[in-house]
């Protein structure tokens, strides 16, 4: 039996060869993920498949994806507005404050996230456990950073 994130990556794959049939798009289309990066892949490749403004997504993109999503999830990434921010150094505690370091992924999640954290805004991020949304607030005004990497997190 394929996961759900396996199902995803195949019908992804079909996307990229052109050959999902109109079921299995309507399908795609209205199927929502609880994987937070599950769901922002699916929502990606409907807006580029649908909006014509936006351009046509490369096979070997749509492949690179799929390939993505066929591993498991690391369970230390975290996101915000659904976008990749970054990758935790040690998983975060169950409850209460703590303070972690963390390495930023390059792209559109950790740009805005910084752009939120320098406008001084309180800032909601999330990541996956035990296949749950997780989420942590950060104040952005009380928040430390050494290096422009660490942050202190509720």
């Amino acid at each position: 039996m394929r996961t759900p994130r396996q199902q995803l990556a195949d019908a992804i794959r079909r996307v990229a060869d052109g050959s999902i049939t109109d079921a299995d798009w309507q399908t795609f289309f209205v199927t929502h993920y609880a994987d937070i990066e599950s769901e922002a892949a699916r929502r990606t490749v409907v807006r580029l498949r649908v909006d014509d403004s936006e351009p046509s997504p490369t096979h070997a993109w749509l492949d690179a994806l799929a390939a993505d999503l066929s591993r498991p999830a690391d369970p230390r990434v975290f996101f915000f507005r659904d976008m990749a921010v970054g990758v935790l150094d040690a998983d975060p505690p169950n409850s209460g404050a703590f303070s972690v370091a963390y390495e930023p992924f390059r792209g559109p999640g950790h740009f805005e996230f910084a752009t939120a954290m320098k406008a001084g805004h309180a800032v909601e991020c999330e990541f996956m456990r035990s296949g749950e949304r997780r989420r942590f607030h950060i104040d952005s005004k009380a928040a430390r950073t050494i290096r422009g990497h660490i942050v202190d997190l509720t």
